[in-house]
This record gives structure tokens, C-alpha cells and sequence, in this order.
């Protein structure tokens, strides 16, 4: 007897693996239980996980990096933060402190 398990991704990875699971011959079903009875067999992942980065995820930080300047900079436009400068220059006014 099988049973169903439940997972939850983002649309995108989702489609994403669907589409390259296809190209192979394979469905999603077939391809996690692939996956699975790996892992089960080897009692590992089977594929190397390493802290080191890829080039995906180094073009993902930076634009999450961007995107948060970009925030930033909106606030600051709207009155809602300051520089760094200004922030600064505050401290110096008010405290002495020198940077």
C-alpha cells in the first residue's frame, strides 16, 4: 500500500523541476521517489551540500542586496530613515563621537 505525502515549494521550483523532469522521462512522483530511495540506500543526501556559493546564489544575494538599497533610499527620500553620514554627523552633534 502507498501513501501520500504533502510538500510545499515555490511555483517556480516547482514548475521548474516538472520541466526538467519531463526532459528526463520522469514525473515528479517518480523523481522524488528516485530521491528518496537514494537517500534510503546510500544513508546520505545523495549529492554533495557545501557551504561554498554557486553563482545562482551569489546573483540572488545581490539582488536582494540591491533590492534593500533600494528600500533604503526610498526611506530616506520619504523622511522615514538617514544616511549614514547624517546618522554620523548626528552622533558627533550630540555625543562627540567622531567616526
Amino acid at each position: 500500500m502507498k501513501t501520500s505525502v504533502n510538500i510545499k515549494m515555490e511555483p517556480e521550483v516547482r514548475d521548474s523541476a516538472k520541466a526538467l523532469f519531463s526532459e528526463l522521462g520522469l514525473d515528479m512522483t517518480t523523481a522524488i521517489n528516485l530521491f528518496l530511495r537514494t537517500a534510503v540506500k546510500e544513508q546520505a543526501i545523495p549529492f554533495p551540500i557545501a557551504a561554498s556559493t554557486s553563482q545562482k546564489a551569489e546573483e540572488r544575494f545581490k539582488s536582494l542586496i540591491m533590492a534593500d538599497i533600494k528600500q533604503s533610499e526610498k526611506e530616506i527620500e520619504q523622511g522615514k530613515a538617514m544616511t549614514l553620514d547624517a546618522a554620523f554627523k548626528g552622533l558627533e552633534s550630540k555625543y562627540g563621537v567622531r567616526h
